[in-house]
C-alpha cells in the first residue's frame, strides 16, 4: 500500500556525469587522431647512413673511408650526432670535417635539413692480420622535428687485410751433416 521511493546518492550522479564526459572527450581525441590530416610523417627508412671505402686493404697502408648520411624526407632532423667505432688496428690521421672529441670518434652535425645529404671523410693507417674480418660501426643519433625522443640509425662495414707489405723468406740447405756449422 505504501510506495517507497529510493533516492539515489548525489555522488553516484556525479560519477555517471564524469564518466559520460570522459567518454565524449576520449571519442573526440581518437577522432582527431584518425581524421585530422598530418602532412609530415616520419619514416626511419628515409634516414640514410652508409659507410664506403676499400673492403680489402694492404696492412699498414693509408686508407680513406667516407661516411655518408642524409635526410630523404620533408622533416628536419635535430641534434644529430655521429659516433664511429673504428676497427681494431685502425690509426686515425685526419677527418673532414674535424671531430669534436679527442678520440676522433664523434661529430656534432646539428640539424639535417630536409632532402640533404652530407659526408665525413676519415683517413688513417689500417693494420691487421691477413683475411681477419674487422668492422667499422657508425651510429647516427637524431631527433625528428615532430618527435619528443631521440632515435638512432646504425651502419656496419666489414673490412679485411688482403696483403701484407712484408715478405719473409727462409733459405738454407735441405740436408746437413751432423757437427757442421
Amino acid at each position: 500500500r505504501n510506495i517507497k521511493i529510493k533516492k539515489r546518492h548525489p555522488a553516484f550522479k556525479f560519477f555517471l556525469a564524469l564518466l559520460f564526459l570522459g567518454a565524449l572527450l576520449a571519442a573526440a581525441a581518437w577522432a582527431g587522431f584518425f581524421l585530422m590530416p598530418n602532412d609530415k610523417k616520419f619514416s626511419e627508412d628515409q634516414v640514410a647512413l652508409n659507410i664506403d671505402g676499400p673492403k680489402k686493404f694492404v696492412s699498414g697502408s693509408t686508407t680513406t673511408y667516407k661516411i655518408a648520411y642524409g635526410n630523404n624526407q620533408d622533416l628536419i632532423l635535430k641534434n644529430a650526432t655521429l659516433n664511429v667505432q673504428y676497427p681494431a688496428g685502425f690509426v686515425f690521421l685526419s677527418s673532414e670535417p674535424s671531430a669534436k672529441n679527442p678520440g676522433h670518434t664523434e661529430w656534432s652535425l646539428g640539424e639535417i635539413p630536409p632532402f640533404r645529404k652530407r659526408e665525413i671523410a676519415i683517413t688513417g693507417l689500417t693494420y691487421g692480420s691477413l683475411n681477419q674480418k674487422q668492422s667499422w660501426r657508425a651510429f647516427l643519433t637524431y631527433q625528428p622535428e615532430n618527435f619528443g625522443s631521440e632515435l638512432q640509425k646504425a651502419a656496419i662495414f666489414d673490412v679485411a687485410a688482403e696483403k701484407s707489405p712484408f715478405t719473409l723468406i727462409v733459405s738454407g740447405p735441405d740436408k746437413i751433416t751432423v757437427g757442421n756449422s
